[in-house]
This record gives structure tokens, sequence and C-alpha cells, in this order.
């Protein structure tokens, strides 16, 4: 009886015990509240592949945040669920965010998590508030290369005046929108060997002497005020660059033309593509004034937001493999000057006037007996009227039939936030 009473003692005990353990793992009010929310249907199909649920969780966190904005996951994950989902993600993130108000406390928030490096981020972004000014703080920067050893895109928003951007070996892109010491572009045209494409964004005027040692730099985009005479040269001897863009901001058009005059008379026999947004100088003869006619490579030409002053298109003179032209919201452009640009073009095949409120259904006649007067073996004119649908209505019943022009319609994108002129070249000048 003894030995009996002491058994059922004992497996009461081991009842009880097990009843304890089944109520304290069931009795977790977070999981409780996070279960609730799912239907009894979805409830079960948790329950019968609770083993998988780990490894099902850590494949939808590598499928939906492979970008880390750190303010966005503190706000939404607090304390140690924040350390935890770092810890289990920092070899899946390939993109970082950081505010540079924060970059300190979110410098420290990878430390805490254990986090040496991230070692798949390529690309970094470090944004400023409204408020950033030029006392932002600075020494924190010089933490970043250690955890981003393999990056090779990074914008700043915020001021940069040290040096640590030369530390990025691999740095391929670099955006800067705000204002950058000397000391500290020196260091990035010594350091970073492998930059490709670099946008000098900030206000002021950006020290760009020594930015030859670049040797891979094919893009660049800066302040038209950054870009005189003693910097140009400099850069246009720069024979790998294939892409320059020059924003204007508050200089004058002067200032702009200069900038033009430059380009063309140092690069004008490897220029294969402009596009001019918002240039709008008073004189009438501004178009004459870039002679085109040197550019003997010239084949993309786009005009935008412009005005011509009644210009006289037949005193271009021949530019004789220009292929692609746009005239986009040029209000005071005429059927005439269409024409006569179109006829100083031989090799025209597309042409693309998009918001031109002047042009009439007249154009469309003298441009298709023009090209009807071409040799039968030339291509037809493909002509692009955007969203003009008086004009399209007019081509589509009058002009259907014939073959010397051809109505397309490709998507029309946005204007440039500002004006600017765009220089495409060709490919990098041998030099014998």
């Amino acid at each position: 009886m003894l030995h009996t009473a002491r058994a059922t003692h004992k497996l009461n005990s081991k009842f009880r015990g097990k009843s304890r353990k089944r109520v304290a793992k069931m009795s977790n009010p977070e999981t409780m509240a996070v279960l609730k929310r799912f239907e009894t249907t979805d409830q079960v199909v948790l329950r019968r592949d609770a083993r998988l649920l780990p490894k099902v969780i850590a494949d939808v966190w590598r499928e939906c945040f492979t970008h880390l904005d750190l303010y966005e996951f503190q706000q939404q994950l607090p304390g140690d669920s924040l350390l935890s989902f770092l810890r289990k993600m920092r070899r899946h993130f390939v993109s970082v965010e950081f505010r540079s108000e924060l970059l300190q406390e979110q410098l420290n928030l990878l430390d805490r998590s254990g986090i040496a490096e991230l070692p798949l981020v390529r690309d970094c972004v470090i944004r400023c508030d409204s408020n950033g000014t030029e006392n932002a703080t600075q020494w924190p920067l010089h933490t970043l290369p250690k955890f981003f050893k393999y990056l090779t895109q990074l914008q700043m928003h915020m001021p940069v005046h040290v040096g640590f951007i030369e530390h990025f070996k691999l740095l391929k892109s670099l955006t800067l929108h705000n204002v950058v010491s000397k000391e500290a572009l020196s260091a990035i045209w010594t350091g970073c060997k492998a930059l490709k494409r670099l946008q000098l964004l900030g206000p002021g005027h950006p020290n760009t002497i020594g930015i030859s040692k670049c040797l891979e730099l094919r893009e660049l985009t800066l302040n038209v005020a950054s870009f005189n005479a003693s910097s140009a040269f400099e850069l246009l001897q720069m024979s790998q660059l294939q892409f320059i863009e020059l924003q204007q901001k508050s200089e004058s058009v002067e200032t702009v033309s200069e900038a033009i005059c430059l380009v063309l008379r140092q690069r004008a026999l490897d220029v294969h593509g402009i596009q001019l947004h918002g240039y709008r100088p008073e004189q009438v003869d501004w178009l004459l004034k870039m002679q085109l006619n040197r550019c003997s490579h010239l084949k993309s030409l786009v005009i935008s937001d412009s005005l011509f002053h009644g210009l006289d298109m037949q005193s271009l003179g021949t530019l004789p493999v220009l292929r692609h032209v746009t005239f986009w919201q040029c209000f005071d452009l005429r059927d005439s000057q269409v024409l006569h640009f179109a006829k100083a073009c031989p090799h025209l095949r597309q042409l693309r006037l998009l918001d031109c409120r002047h042009l009439t259904s007249k154009m469309l006649y003298e441009l298709c007996e023009w090209r009807c007067g071409i040799k039968r073996t030339s291509q037809p004119l493909e002509l692009d009227l955007g969203n003009c649908q008086q004009l399209r209505e007019e081509f589509e019943k009058h002009f259907l039939l014939q073959s010397s022009l051809v109505l397309v319609q490709s998507k029309q994108k946005h204007h440039p936030p500002q004006p600017l002129v765009q220089f495409h070249f060709l490919r990098p000048v041998i030099k014998q």
C-alpha cells in the first residue's frame, strides 16, 4: 500500500509539474496577443508547422527587409527586440539609411547588437533634418568605413568637413548634397580610385583641383558656378569622362553660356548628346552661337523650357549626323522653325515635339511634303507629338496612308527640378 501511495503521489506531482509548465508557456501575453489577430484556420496552420516557424520568419525577414532604415526600426521595435532583429539580419541587409542628427546613437545601437560589420551593404544614405547646418557632428563619420567595407554607393545630405570617404576603397558612386570642405575633396581624389560617378550638389563652389586623379570617373554633376575657366581645363582633359551635367541655381544665364562654350571649345569633336533644360538667354541668336555644326558626332539634342525669339533656323548650317531631336515646352517655337531645323538634319530619324503650343497642322503638311521629296530609300521620320490631341487627330485623319512620316508616342518624362545642361560624350578619347 505504501509503495502504491508513493507511486501515485509521484505521478500526480509529475502531472502537476507538466501542467504548470504548459500554463507558463501559454500565458505569454505578447504571444497570445499576436495569435489572436489570426483567424482560426491560420492558427491551425501555425500550430501544425510550429517547428518550421523560426526558419519561415527568417526567410520572410530576408525577403522583406533588405533595406535597413534604423530610424524606422527604432520606432517599430522596442529595446531588445530591435537588437535581436539586427543580429539575425546583419548578413542580409544590402542597403542602410542613417539620420545625421542621430548618427552616433544609431552607430552605438549597432555596437550593442554585437555587429562589427554589415558585409552585404552596398548602398548607404545619410539624411539630414531640415535644420541641418554647418555644425553637424562630424566625428561619428570616421566609424562608418569599419561597418561597410564593401560599400559601392554613398549619399550624404549632411555637410562633410572631414576625411573619411576615401576609406571606402570600392566606392563607385558618390552624391554629396551639402557643403564639402577642400580637405575632404582632396582626400576623395586621392583615395577613391574606383569612383565612376560623382555628384556635387551642395551650395558654394566645391574645389575640384586634383579631380583628374580619379582615373575611373565617367559621370560628373556639379554647379555651373564651379565650372569656370580654371577648373574646366582640368575636367575637360579627363578623356574618360562620358557625361557632364551642369546645374544652374542662382547663376546668371551668361555664366551658363560661358560654361557651354568652354565644353564645346574643348570637347566638341566627341560630344554625341546635348540636353538644355530651362536655358533662356535673351539673345535671339543663342543657338547659332553654340555652333553645333562643330560637333561632328552629335546624334541627340534635347531643348526644353527654352525660347527662340523668332530665330531663323536656316542659319544653323548642316547638322550631318543628328538623328534624335526633342523640343519640349518651347512655347514660342513656330511651324517654320521646326521645318527649317529638320531640313538642317539630313539623317534625322526621330522628331519629338512635346507641349509646344504654337505648332499647327501646317507644320505636319510641310514636313510631309519635305520628306516626300527625299529619295525613296530614306526611312520614314518618326514623329512624337506627345499629348497634343489636336495635332494627333489631324495626323490620324490625313497622314496615315503616307509613308514619309510615322506617328509614335514614347513615355514622357518629368522636367528636372531646376535648369541644367548635360553633355554626353562618345567614348574616351585615345591619345596618340
